[in-house]
């Protein structure tokens, strides 16, 4: 229920599985304490479509192909406009090419190469309004967000559930007054 199984395979080399399923919370104080009733919760977020008249886009840098990927199958899924980098220099590049906006940067905060805050103050001396969520597995990095004052960053926990990444995206899509 609202879980990933993703299948590699190269004729010669095997077949690599990689199931994602969704984290469920025990003994919550508030909503659902069932596991199928908080998949379902989940899942009903994450199908919503935006109401706005154009398809946003958001850019997901990640070089871990299967966090990259469920984030990117959930937001195409929510109805928004997905575009991929393996790295800030690719996503550099990702943008460099484009003529249409990008919406919302979603990226990792430890990359090889360029780190998530160094590819959000590159891109922000030149798109003001782009929007940007840091996404990361250690809470230091939470922290750093909070330092770093040249760029306003949403902090976003690994793992995370397809309700809590649209959740974030939307919040981040939403006009300043309706937040």
């Amino acid at each position: 229920m609202g879980g990933f199984i993703l299948v590699d395979s190269a004729l010669g080399e095997g077949t690599t599985f990689t199931v994602m399923l969704p984290v469920c919370a025990v003994g919550r104080a508030e909503g659902p304490s069932d596991p199928a009733a908080i998949a379902k919760t989940d899942e009903a977020s994450a199908a919503r479509p935006l109401a706005m008249g154009e398809t946003p886009t958001v850019l997901i840098v990640d070089d871990e192909d299967p966090i990259r990927v469920f984030a990117a199958r959930a937001l195409r899924k929510a109805g928004l406009r997905v575009l991929e980098a393996v790295s800030g220099e690719q996503a550099l590049e990702v943008i460099a090419t484009r003529s249409e906006p990008i919406d919302v940067l979603l990226t990792d905060v430890i990359m090889p190469g360029m780190d998530g805050y160094t590819l959000a103050q590159i891109v922000r001396r030149d798109h003001a309004n782009l929007r940007v969520i840091a996404m990361s597995g250690f809470q230091e990095d939470a922290i750093l967000a909070g330092r770093n004052n040249e760029v306003e960053v949403s902090f976003l926990a690994k793992p995370f559930t397809l309700a809590e990444l649209n959740g974030k995206v939307r919040a981040l899509l939403q006009p300043a007054g309706r937040r």
